[in-house]
């Protein structure tokens, strides 16, 4: 059975999403349900329901931490998933990691200290960082760590 694409809209699923319950759900979580319930449609509007998707969530996070910079990371490999990190100072950092790394010396926890830390959509829960595909996690640190200045070649967080 199809879906009748006559009376699904992408203005209409957009503004039917309540971005609060964004924090429950990936982005990916989301649009793979999307996905599931309007197979035809999805594959019609995949690029504009993703891209709609991500600005509204951006515009909540925004409203949400209205004196913090953000910036949006971007893993090529996981195109449906939004990432959305916030800069800090040196002094914030280093008090953060000095505090961290002496607690857990080795790189992984490092990696995952810093994802805890500065990451702030999706949430860095235990339990999606457990979930996360092997070497998700050291890509999202190594984009925090380029975002708040330590630079790098292709460079892909970009503020919002």
């Amino acid at each position: 059975m199809t879906e009748n694409t006559n009376t699904i809209t992408v203005s209409g699923l957009l503004d039917d999403f309540d971005p609060s319950k964004a924090y429950n759900y990936t982005t990916q979580e989301i649009l793979a349900n999307w996905e599931t319930k309007y197979p035809d449609f999805y594959a019609l509007h995949e690029e504009e329901l993703r891209e709609g998707l991500f600005e509204k969530i951006i515009a909540m996070i925004r409203e949400n931490h209205p004196d913090q910079s953000l910036y949006r990371i971007i893993l090529k490999k996981y195109p449906n998933e939004l990432f959305v990190g916030r800069e800090t100072s040196w002094q914030e950092y280093k008090q953060k990691m000095a505090k961290q790394n002496a607690a857990t010396p080795d790189a992984m926890a490092m990696n995952e200290d810093l994802v805890t830390a500065f990451l702030v959509y999706p949430k860095a829960k235990k339990e999606w960082m457990s979930a996360c595909a092997p070497g998700k996690l050291v890509s999202i640190a190594g984009q925090i760590t380029r975002a708040i200045g330590f630079g790098g070649d292709g460079d892909t967080a970009k503020k919002i």
